[in-house]
């Protein structure tokens, strides 16, 4: 995501930053709930356990955002929670496609806070960009395992 410029003085850019962070919120939201309900589905108690550390490391960036938003003097605005995909290569893909994106907008928000001097908001975007790739990186390796396990259990 490219570096927004600051228009119109700080008010706008830190609305901005207000809207960004409210939205990974939800997105966070968003993949916590397919991954749990990926991990209550028929899985192996494994995957099951490995689904719901990622699902406990999507709360707990959702939570230092909610942090950073209500030291804004913003509060998270709620969204529909998703319905649980049948598939649980399906939930583990819009997962992985929803964290490589949240990974990308940390960067672009821990740039604009840094441009509007809130290092602590900088800060926590960049833990949750390094916890998302780092989330990232387990759901694609869970992904080619839930799709290789899917295509031998076919005839």
């Amino acid at each position: 995501m490219p570096s927004l410029p600051v228009i119109g003085g700080n008010g706008v850019a830190t609305e901005r930053l207000r809207e960004g962070l409210a939205f990974e919120w939800r997105a966070e939201r968003h993949t916590e709930a397919i991954l749990h309900g990926a991990a209550g589905a028929r899985v192996s108690p494994e995957l099951a356990s490995r689904l719901f550390e990622l699902s406990a490391a999507a709360r707990a960036r959702r939570a230092r955002l909610e942090r950073r938003l209500r030291a804004l003097g913003d509060g998270p605005r709620l969204a529909a929670v998703p319905p649980i995909l049948e598939r649980t290569d399906e939930a583990i893909e819009v997962a992985l496609a929803s964290t490589r994106a949240s990974a990308d907008r940390y960067a672009a928000l821990a740039e604009l806070a840094r441009r509007l001097a809130d290092p602590e908001t900088a800060f926590a975007c960049e833990l949750n960009r390094i916890g998302a790739e780092e989330s990232a990186l387990v759901l694609e390796g869970l992904l080619a395992l839930e799709v290789d396990r899917r295509a031998r259990s076919q005839p």
